[in-house]
């Protein structure tokens, strides 16, 4: 079986096609694809048998790439998202792994996958998209409000519209306050995407969700770059990735 993977995380893929293989040696990924531009040009050439998709990718997010092409495959989706959304995805016979992702749940879609296979079954990546966009509209207002963290033996809240960024440390996601507090939370940056409204943060690169308010200043980098001044200051700068520069500048004109 030939597959595709596109995500723009490296460790993600990788780990994914290590579990692909450890199930199936005869699964064969001949494509991992970390933007929207490289998927969709390379599914107008190529027609893989299954498509497993992150929804967050380095330029924009997965779901353009149906309104550019309507891909033969079906799609297994591989991150964090709302309750409606996952219900979108089941009712249009495509499946939905949350990270991080494992063996025996994507056991179980592979075996979806062969089903579906075996019935012929066709997705509708229009009523796909439909139903992602009528799910949008009820979950507008259904962004986290609060986060809990612990402070010693007690646990504080801290408001949505307090947290300044959050900074993905080493082993650990650290929440940043505009008060200059900073909390470790329970949630992977993957996780926090799905969560924040995208009206008011942005995952700027790996290591970073930032934000608007939190933009004091900006300034031009390497290759089309942008290297932010945030409040609180980090110890060091953060710098917008080239992936996610256009689609950051897109977010600023919003």
């Amino acid at each position: 079986m030939n597959v595709i993977v596109i995500e723009d995380e490296p460790l993600a893929a990788q780990s994914l096609c290590t579990l692909l293989n450890e199930i199936n040696p005869q699964i064969q990924v001949k494509a991992i694809l970390p933007t929207v531009v490289k998927a969709v040009d390379w599914l107008q050439k190529h027609n893989p048998q299954l498509i497993f998709m992150d929804i967050n990718l380095g330029d924009r997010v997965a779901f353009e790439i149906f309104e550019k092409i309507k891909p033969q495959a079906p799609v297994i989706f591989t991150t964090a998202f709302d309750t409606y959304a996952v219900q979108a995805f089941k009712v249009n016979s495509v499946d939905y792994l949350i990270k991080p992702i494992q063996k025996e749940e994507l056991q179980k879609s592979l075996d979806k996958y062969t089903t579906l296979h075996a019935q012929r079954s066709a997705i509708s990546y229009d009523q796909l998209l439909q139903s992602l966009q009528q799910s949008q509209q009820k979950t507008q207002t259904n962004y986290q409000q609060r986060f809990m963290v612990n402070v010693g033996e007690r646990i504080k809240s801290i408001p949505t519209d307090h947290v300044a960024y959050f900074q993905a440390d080493q082993r650990y996601v650290i929440l940043v306050s505009q008060q200059r507090e900073q909390f470790i939370v329970d949630y992977t940056m993957d996780t926090l995407e799905g969560l924040l409204d995208p009206q008011d943060f942005f995952r700027i690169n790996r290591q970073f969700i930032v934000h608007f308010s939190a933009i004091q200043q900006m300034q031009k980098h390497t290759r089309g770059r942008v290297k932010l001044g945030l409040v609180p200051t980090p110890k060091k700068a953060p710098v917008v990735s080239i992936e996610r520069a256009h689609a950051f500048k897109d977010w600023l004109n919003r």
